[in-house]
């Protein structure tokens, strides 16, 4: 990540990051499939966001930090942040942003539903 992460810092000029260059020839063959939402729930409920636009995407953004600071914390095991991210969005109703402080909004309001949610649950996924 610390490639991406210089060009992101450095754009639109590129810092030299000291790594060598990689043709697709150099590391094939290379195989996809398709993914398996089944397995990778967050993939769907992402997918499903994109498509949906509006708020969605920043409420997933926030619930999904939200929810793996749990889990890393011990709070809930791995496989309860699908769920938890999922609930959070299935509880949020927002109006399109259309400006930055819309999305603060979003952003402060996601939180406290959050925080809200696991106090009336006592710290459970609903």
């Amino acid at each position: 990540m610390r490639i991406p992460i210089g060009y992101a810092i450095s754009y639109p000029d590129r810092w030299e990051t000291g790594a060598n260059s990689v043709g697709l020839f150099d590391v094939s063959p290379l195989e996809f499939y398709k993914p398996d939402e089944n397995r990778f729930p967050l993939l769907k409920i992402a997918r499903e966001c994109g498509e949906r636009g509006s708020f969605y995407p920043i409420v997933l953004t926030v619930a999904d930090e939200l929810a793996v600071d749990m889990f890393l914390k011990g709070e809930i095991s791995f496989t309860q942040i699908s769920h938890t991210v999922d609930t959070i969005l299935q509880k949020a109703s927002f109006k399109k942003p259309e400006s930055y402080e819309d999305v603060i909004n979003i952003i402060e309001e996601t939180e406290k539903l959050f925080k809200n949610l696991f106090k009336k649950t006592g710290g459970k996924v609903a």
